[in-house]
């Protein structure tokens, strides 16, 4: 009967200390999640900075999932989407770092950067026009649409 009782006393003082214990975890969690995201977003950084861009998308997309609202997140994994030739998922992201009002020249400006390659002059010049539209004192971007027309102008048309 001793052995039951001291048993019982255990498994209660046990069941206290995991209660306890869970309480002060909720906690500490809570308190802790603004150190993580801080530590997220530093993390991301620096894989950015050092041009690692597989290691800071998973950084940047582990952030927009707990910040959706953050356009750097966005436009910082347009530019890593980019690096990495991953047109489709680059504009994207460009697109939505404009929707919530960040560097909305700068990403159109990126966008059809990105599009030269494709040689698809009308995206190429609709998103020149849309940064210049909002930067109008933008030189490289005047200069970028003046050598892109001038590559059109010098185009050679087929006719059939």
């Amino acid at each position: 009967m001793k052995a039951k009782s001291r048993r019982i006393g255990l498994i209660l003082i046990y069941l206290y200390v995991l209660v306890l214990f869970g309480c002060q975890q909720k906690s500490k969690n809570l308190e802790t999640l603004q150190i993580n995201t801080s530590d997220l977003k530093r993390t991301a950084e620096y894989y950015y900075s050092i041009n690692d861009y597989p290691a800071a998308l998973i950084y940047l997309n582990e952030l927009i999932s707990r910040d959706s609202t953050n356009g750097e997140y966005f436009y910082k994994r347009g530019y890593c989407y980019a690096q990495l030739n991953n047109l489709d998922q680059s504009t994207l992201s460009y697109l939505k770092s404009v929707d919530l009002g960040y560097r909305e020249s700068d990403a159109y400006y990126n966008i059809a950067i990105n599009h030269i390659p494709t040689l698809n002059d009308s995206i190429v010049l609709f998103y020149l026009e849309k940064s210049l539209s909002l930067d109008s004192n933008s030189i490289e971007t005047k200069k970028t649409i003046e050598a892109w027309k001038d590559r059109l102008r010098k185009k050679p048309s087929f006719s059939i």
